[in-house]
């Protein structure tokens, strides 16, 4: 079953995954959360969730999880340590990780 998203929908989609896709690039600590949406859509921030899972198939909350784990790994293959140590860069909280929340 496929469902129709309105233009509309699906704008507020693309403008809320690049703002947790800028999110994730700024290393900002811990994942997004819907509060922090206020002025991306002009809808509550449920409707938004609702909307974004329509447009782009999950929850804004799993893309979230889904960029900080892909940047994870990407800087684990670099060589970087999980967490903090002098000799190397932190790779868990560059991620958005172990932010204490």
């Amino acid at each position: 079953m496929q469902t129709h998203v309105s233009s509309s929908a699906a704008a507020n989609a693309r403008r809320a995954a690049a703002y947790i896709e800028n999110r994730v690039a700024a290393e900002a600590d811990g994942p997004v959360t819907l509060r922090s949406w206020r002025g991306i859509a002009p809808f509550p921030p449920g409707t938004c969730k609702r909307q974004f899972k329509q447009a782009l198939g999950v929850s804004p909350r799993q893309y979230d999880d889904a960029l900080r784990i892909k940047a994870l790994k990407k800087n684990l293959k670099r060589g970087a340590g999980v967490a903090r140590r002098p000799s190397r860069p932190a790779t868990a909280p560059r991620a958005g990780f172990m932010s204490g929340r």
